[in-house]
């Protein structure tokens, strides 16, 4: 369910704790930022079966953490506990962090995915030829027709390295033509390939 109000929950065995709400892009974004600080956080849809996931204690908490209300003697039940959940979550005040800031704070999160070795995720240089292009990554050999006008083309310049770069080019388009390679896919190909070898 991509439309409607999410709620933004923190959780212990016996708490819960209303941090925010607001639209599912916000709150699955502002949830990954506190699950990397290190914080227990769930973030159910707010509809009647949103706070089903919680146990009496977290529920009783979470009401009581929301408004002024005094439990009874007696105690709540589950029903009453939800449905008093749902009108104060409903009640509450949306996140409205553009999103983004939080693009921005997510990028600066620290990578957990490297051998429990927390880092700071840092984008490679792209590699430059002498223009200052990016120079494009070779694809993968084998069946892959751009892998193939890329091996054509490294041949053929192996095979003739004094050719004029036009007459290589022109080379090269007759050899794909001949392996069935769409002329469109050769002519990008060897644009990328001719980058790639600072030609």
């Amino acid at each position: 369910m991509k439309n409607g109000i999410f709620a933004l929950i923190e959780v212990t065995q016996e708490t819960a704790k209303l941090l925010m709400t607001g639209d599912l892009q916000r709150i699955s974004m502002q949830g990954r930022i506190l699950r990397a600080e290190g914080r227990q956080v769930v973030g159910p849809v707010v509809n009647d079966q949103g706070f089903s996931q919680f146990n009496l204690e977290q529920l009783t908490d979470y009401v009581l953490d929301l408004g002024d209300i005094a439990p009874p003697l007696t105690g709540w039940d589950a029903l009453i506990l939800s449905e008093t959940a749902l009108r104060l979550t409903m009640a509450a005040e949306k996140d409205i962090t553009p999103i983004t800031v939080l693009k921005d704070r997510m990028a600066r999160l620290p990578d957990p995915d490297m051998d429990g070795v927390i880092r700071c995720k840092v984008k490679a240089p792209v590699p430059t030829n002498k223009e200052g292009k990016a120079i494009p990554e070779r694809p993968k050999g084998g069946t892959s027709t751009t892998g193939a006008v890329w091996a054509i083309a490294d041949r053929l310049q192996g095979e003739n390295p004094q050719i004029p770069l036009k007459e290589l080019r022109k080379l090269i388009m007759e050899t794909c033509a001949e392996e069935e390679i769409h002329p469109g896919t050769a002519g990008v190909q060897y644009s990328k390939w001719k980058t790639s070898k600072n030609l």
